[in-house]
């Protein structure tokens, strides 16, 4: 039996031969994410799109501070509305949530899809502006990732401010 195994291993080997370092494969580069970012020309307005890899995470402390604010200002809108102007008989709510007396769930259902929206648009924004910037170059446009999170803020505070004056 002895004689078997060491004849099967002796053929495993000799079949398959003892690797050198020459045969192991190569690890391929890593490769970086691309994305297209439109820029301009110095000295002319000629615009050309370029392929340009992100160089780091996106979502970093700036990022996750503009959604955790937004956030914040979201829950804060829909549980004023909740709590003052729902008490009242003839308070007049935002057509975005839909009919006239709409409940919690409702109102978050309306406000996170709306805020989802919001976080996707600033982190595809971000993304294009810090791979432009780690290329050197300035993008035209649309350098302003952080106003569609701030827009956001803004009328959620501007929404429980005028609820919290709507108070008899």
């Amino acid at each position: 039996m002895k004689r078997i195994l060491l004849a099967v291993l002796f053929l495993m080997f000799g079949l398959v031969g003892v690797s050198t370092a020459q045969d192991l494969p190569v690890k391929p580069e890593p490769r970086h994410a691309q994305i297209k970012v439109k820029f301009e020309r110095d000295g002319t307005k000629e615009k050309f799109t370029e392929l340009v890899p992100v160089p780091h995470q996106t979502a970093d402390k700036t990022f996750w501070t503009f959604m955790l604010v937004d956030q914040a200002a979201v829950i804060a809108n829909v549980e004023i509305l909740q709590r003052t102007c729902l008490a009242q008989p003839n308070c007049r709510i935002n057509p975005v949530y839909g009919g006239f007396r709409p409940s919690r769930g409702t109102q978050y259902g309306v406000a996170e899809a709306i805020y989802g929206v919001v976080l996707y648009a600033t982190w595809h924004y971000k993304r294009r502006d810090d791979a432009a910037k780690a290329f050197g170059a300035k993008i035209y446009g649309d350098d302003h990732y952080w106003l569609i999170p701030v827009a956001h803020i803004a009328s959620n505070v501007i929404g429980a401010v005028t609820t919290i004056g709507a108070r008899p």
